[in-house]
């Protein structure tokens, strides 16, 4: 019963350091996008966007484009964080770390979903009282989300005495990118250890 235990601990935290690494792969992603966004040689026509369309609507039909790349980068993401911390309660993993990562995961492909929509909302009818009221709801829903994958991580670097998964967790929340960073070596050094 142990070794089971053990391999499904072990299961879970290389799901969860890929899920890691992917979602770095998408903060990367999305830092590059909105620049691509603002530079003219990009306005001026791409390969994802037809020359013939107006400036502003290949500006705002290449910004739905990215963020639909974007969705399913994170949408991957999600589905090894969730599955990590799937195997992880399946193991009875101490301090509910699984549980809670499910929940947080959950919500946040909820949130994450609705903002997709307000996107695709701004591309059509821009600044309305809907696209912003759509983009403020799955920002909010996202970010209760984000807090309880925070404290799920919290709660791994607290079983594996890990201070860098700790305040890799904390800055999921607060500052995605270097979060991430601190949760991938973390999490790799947990994994090594085992």
């Amino acid at each position: 019963m142990i070794h089971v235990a053990t391999r499904s601990y072990s299961n879970g935290l290389a799901k969860l350091k890929l899920g890691v690494i992917i979602y770095l792969v998408y903060a990367i992603a999305s830092i590059i996008g909105g620049f691509a966004v603002l530079v003219p040689p990009f306005l001026t026509g791409s390969f994802l966007v037809p020359s013939t369309l107006t400036p502003v609507l290949r500006a705002s039909t290449l910004n739905i484009v990215l963020k639909a790349i974007g969705l399913v980068i994170i949408l991957f993401a999600f589905w090894y964080l969730y599955n990590g911390f799937k195997s992880l309660k399946a193991s009875r993993f101490p301090n509910d770390a699984g549980r809670t990562g499910i929940i947080g995961v959950t919500i946040q492909v909820i949130g994450v979903v609705i903002s997709f929509v307000s996107v695709i909302l701004t591309g059509f009818a821009a600044g309305t009282v809907a696209e912003l009221g759509v983009a403020a709801a799955g920002g909010i829903i996202a970010f209760v989300g984000a807090i309880f994958t925070m404290l799920a991580f919290y709660k791994v670097g607290s079983n594996y005495n890990s201070t860098i998964v700790k305040v890799g967790g904390i800055l999921f929340l607060l500052i995605n990118f270097v979060g991430d960073i601190l949760l991938f070596i973390g999490l790799d050094e947990i994994t090594k250890k085992r």
